[in-house]
């Protein structure tokens, strides 16, 4: 589960959309740590590959 930053509601998207950005028919994300992750074919694979991720890693915190 994604928490939500202070300020932000629950209607907003689960990802921040400055998160991914779309270069040559790919699609990429950066990380909080400014990491550019991809390439990955479609916005969606990029979303699900970036749940992994902050699923990984919240893992690793705990």
């Amino acid at each position: 589960m994604t928490s939500m930053r202070k300020g932000e509601s629950e209607t907003r998207s689960r990802f921040r959309g400055s998160r991914f950005f779309h270069s040559m028919d790919e699609w990429y994300f950066v990380t909080r740590e400014k990491t550019v992750e991809g390439p990955f074919e479609h916005r969606v694979a990029a979303e699900e590959k970036l749940e992994t991720y902050l699923n990984e890693l919240s893992a690793s915190v705990h």
